[in-house]
């Protein structure tokens, strides 16, 4: 492996104090068929971001120490040296808050400036120009890339792949891509939805080149389209996208009853109990995909049709079979759902809905659920 030596004593980053030997920002550089190089970049502590070296830790001890001393005195040294083991514990918990607390910020900043900067140190960009990669330099990118989806910063994502279009199709260590992680739950929880419209992210990745037609392949999850992700935690906005947005007028249509690895379909997500905080948005998800071809009886690898998926698990508060299973029942039954299709166990959806009956017997909600089942019988 060789090693390319520094050009400026200078912070590269900051180019104000004088970099530090051990504070080196490190960006090693592949190529097939060549030897790995090593690029160091000059760096000074302040941009190393390392304030909270040994302050937890230190001070730990420090308390530990003297209380093993105080109760050493007035109480007994076993007790006093439990007492010191404990505050140096807390010390090394302590030590970790501070180092992600105190640098996250930080980080993000210096990496940012390393998605616009580190690639345009003299000696990597000459490397870069002549076909080498810097892998690891990619994935710290990545890292605040994906935060940055998170929380819909779009002027950060716009910098970053502006500075890196490689960087569209990245995917994280679960091996969701970033528009995956765009229209999924994990940033449609998050408090920035409520103010900003959901689908600009997916519109950003999508304009930018980001791969539409990709399925998921973490385990479990394996098939998973973007609508799939969508509707499973009810990304409403997000599903009008994808299926009437402007993808259909570049010849691109995701499958409205594409199944993943489970042999389910969007619906049967869209309609799943889970995640209870977007329940209001049930109903409409499930009209709007009937609408647009979803297949209502559709059965799973297990013989689930949506209509059985509804059926929450054992254990659910009562108060939520009135506020979410009865109008999602009441909704499938409206538009055909089958509920004398059995499952692979030879389970009908009523058969599934009386493993509830002791528990809930006296829940007003789910006598209403109950009384839908004897109401489509009498049709």
């Amino acid at each position: 492996m060789q090693e390319v030596q520094l050009q400026t004593l200078t912070c590269w980053f900051c180019n104000g104090n004088a970099a530090v030997e051990n504070a080196a920002y490190v960006v090693q550089l592949t190529k097939a068929g060549e030897t790995d190089k090593i690029v160091e970049i000059p760096r000074c502590k302040t941009c190393k971001c390392k304030h909270s070296e040994g302050i937890g830790l230190g001070f730990g001890i420090i308390i530990g120490l003297i209380l093993l001393v105080v109760l050493w005195w007035f109480v007994s040294f076993m007790t006093g040296l439990i007492v010191a083991i404990l505050c140096i514990a807390a010390g090394v918990i302590t030590e970790k808050i501070l180092s992600f607390t105190l640098t996250k910020g930080e980080q993000k900043g210096l990496t940012i400036k390393r998605a616009e900067l580190a690639t345009a140190y003299p000696e990597i960009e000459r490397h870069i120009q002549d076909g080498w990669q810097a892998p690891h330099l990619e994935e710290e990118q990545s890292a605040v890339l994906f935060e940055a989806v998170k929380e819909q910063d779009v002027r950060l994502v716009t910098e970053m792949l502006d500075a890196n279009p490689r960087l569209i199709n990245t995917a994280k260590k679960s091996k969701r891509t970033l528009l995956q992680y765009a229209v999924s739950g994990d940033v449609y929880m998050t408090p920035h939805f409520a103010q900003k419209d959901p689908t600009v992210m997916a519109r950003l990745l999508i304009d930018r080149g980001a791969e539409v037609i990709v399925q998921c392949t973490e385990p479990h999850w394996r098939g998973r389209t973007l609508l799939h992700l969508a509707c499973k935690d009810a990304c409403l906005e997000v599903v009008k996208y994808l299926l009437c947005g402007p993808l259909g007028g570049a010849g691109v249509r995701l499958n409205v009853n594409g199944r993943d690895e489970n042999g389910q379909t969007p619906l049967h997500l869209a309609v799943d109990f889970w995640p209870i905080y977007a329940y209001d948005l049930k109903v409409p998800l499930i009209e709007f995909l009937l609408a647009n071809g979803a297949q209502i009886n559709t059965q799973d690898n297990e013989g689930f049709t949506p209509l059985m998926r509804v059926i929450p698990s054992v254990g659910v508060t009562n108060a939520s079979w009135e506020a979410v299973v009865f109008p999602v029942v009441k909704n499938l039954l409206a538009y055909g759902a089958d509920p004398i299709l059995r499952n692979r166990n030879g389970q009908t959806a009523g058969d599934i809905l009386m493993t509830h009956k002791d528990e809930d017997k006296e829940d007003q909600g789910f006598r209403m659920v109950v009384q839908l089942f004897r109401q489509w019988r009498r049709r």
